[in-house]
């Protein structure tokens, strides 16, 4: 496939920052859709990384991206150059520092390279077993292609994939079906680049094989991808993303032969078949978490302000159920065109005492949502309307997603839920600030959701077995319930000096 405008010229400006000793840089230089590079600029771009990886510190990585290096190699002189130069690199590497990457490396390939070089010093590796390589080669969009092998050969039956979700092991094979054209596009473009960047991540992109399946928009063609995948022999498909494909896919007759890590939730559907998991972004469960948050602050009495929209009912439903359902009264209801800047009116109606110049006795906080233009308008006009010591708690929508002061400083104290990558909070990630920082920059939220969904995919017999199991992602802390579901729970941050700062922390 024909490179992408302008990969050439990312890939210099990769080389010229190595030559600078600026590793970093390279990296942020390197294409992000390296799965549309032809294998040529593909190599290219994997010894640049792995040059930039090595360079960093981060010697398993580079062991990991010289491993996909020789995997996607298409001759034997490629094979053997990109083996050479791992090789020689790991020989330059001391004794001690050898030891101790073999002894964190978990995928069979790192493993094998790091012991041949610990044996061409005649040091015998902790296990003289050696584990079998499985040829396979890099991300690669597809929609007629195959995976290596069949069905049959792939070593594992239709059931014992089933089971896989049930057993804790993680899969082997991933199949993702994302409508990447259509107007869905950019969206899952984004999301794709996350779960590619979670997949060079894990240390296991030369032993775990990812195909990326391109469904369009036509819902219905979810089914045809998803027997595809089943042909491959896929471990674990990981998609649909609209709401209407996710039916379709559930509706399927017959129990499932590979399991589903769905990135949305149907339309109301009650039950969903066995091995269906949903992950999804769902707004209403930030306004959920906003009705516990509060309550579990001591406030009772709430005034809810939302954008006259089909997000704005399905928000202010989703917080008032909860917040009465525990104990609290939702007082007034106030809405907005989404157009608005004078926000007098809304405040007046909902924390103004008869609409006059006091504020409300009967009135303890306010929920929001709407865009982040709507949240600095309304927060400056409660204080003008002497209704600004009432705690202000809303969902993500308020929050642009990147750090810009001096456009937020008017959101003083406000509280919102988001995800921790977001907020500067990546928990068991924290510092990260390679590839995969790059392949955020354009779709923040989705890039997290892609990542997270990965890492999902490969704990979902584990989380699913309950025992108090959760995965602090990107997105939030992330359980898996007994149906399927996915429940994610953001982090919260009170905005001071007109960023984001967290105050809760990891929950645990």
């Amino acid at each position: 496939m024909p490179a992408l405008a302008g990969d050439d010229d990312r890939l210099q400006a990769a080389r010229t920052a190595l030559e600078q000793q600026d590793p970093l840089q390279a990296l942020r230089h390197l294409p992000l859709e390296s799965h549309r590079l032809s294998t040529t600029l593909a190599l290219q771009s994997l010894a640049i990384r792995a040059q930039a990886e090595a360079a960093l510190g981060r010697h398993l990585d580079a062991v990991t991206t010289w491993n996909r290096a020789h995997a996607l190699a298409e001759d034997a002189a490629s094979q053997a150059w990109a083996r050479q130069q791992l090789m020689h690199w790991l020989q330059g590497l001391d004794t001690a520092e050898l030891r101790a990457l073999r002894s964190r490396a978990s995928s069979p390939d790192t493993v094998n390279r790091l012991d041949e070089a610990l044996r061409s010093r005649g040091i015998e590796p902790p296990s003289a077993v050696r584990v079998a390589l499985v040829p396979t080669r890099p991300v690669a969009p597809s929609s007629t292609g195959s995976l290596p092998g069949t069905v049959t050969d792939a070593g594992t039956s239709i059931s014992q994939r089933t089971g896989m979700a049930g057993s804790g092991s993680p899969p082997r094979r991933i199949a993702v079906i994302l409508p990447l054209t259509g107007r869905y596009g950019s969206v899952a473009r984004g999301i794709l680049q996350g779960i590619e960047a979670a997949h060079e991540d894990a240390g296991v992109a030369s032993s775990v094989v990812l195909r990326v399946h391109d469904m369009g928009e036509d819902a219905g063609d979810v089914l045809r991808h998803y027997e595809e995948a089943v042909r491959e022999g896929a471990d674990l498909v990981i998609g649909p993303l609209s709401r209407e494909a996710v039916d379709r896919l559930a509706a399927r007759p017959g129990a499932l032969p590979v399991p589903v890590l769905a990135l949305n939730h149907g339309e109301g559907r009650r039950q969903y078949p066995a091995h269906f998991f949903r992950f999804g972004l769902n707004p209403e469960d930030e306004a959920v978490e906003a009705a516990q948050r509060a309550f579990a602050q001591g406030h009772r009495r709430a005034v809810v302000m939302v954008p006259r929209t089909d997000l704005g009912e399905r928000l202010q439903v989703a917080f008032r159920a909860r917040f009465e359902a525990l104990g609290g009264e939702v007082r007034s209801v106030q809405t907005f065109p989404h157009q608005a800047t004078d926000f007098g009116d809304v405040i007046r109606a909902g924390v103004m005492a008869d609409g006059q110049g006091r504020g409300r006795r009967d009135v303890d906080m306010v929920f929001i949502s709407g865009e982040p233009r709507h949240a600095r308008l309304i927060v400056p006009q409660l204080r003008f309307h002497q209704a600004g010591d009432l705690p202000v708690f809303a969902t993500s929508h308020v929050f642009s997603g990147r750090m810009d002061p001096g456009v937020d400083r008017d959101m003083e104290g406000v509280l919102v839920a988001d995800m921790p990558w977001l907020l500067g909070q990546t928990g068991p990630r924290a510092g990260l600030e390679t590839s995969l920082d790059a392949s955020l920059q354009r779709w923040p939220r989705m890039g997290a959701f892609g990542y997270d969904a990965y890492r999902l995919g490969m704990r979902l017999g584990t989380l699913q077995q309950g025992g108090g199991e959760r995965l602090h992602g990107l997105t939030g802390t992330l359980t898996v319930d007994d149906q399927g579901r996915v429940h994610r729970t953001p982090e919260w941050a009170r905005f001071v000096d007109g960023s984001p700062r967290v105050i809760s922390g990891w929950r645990q």
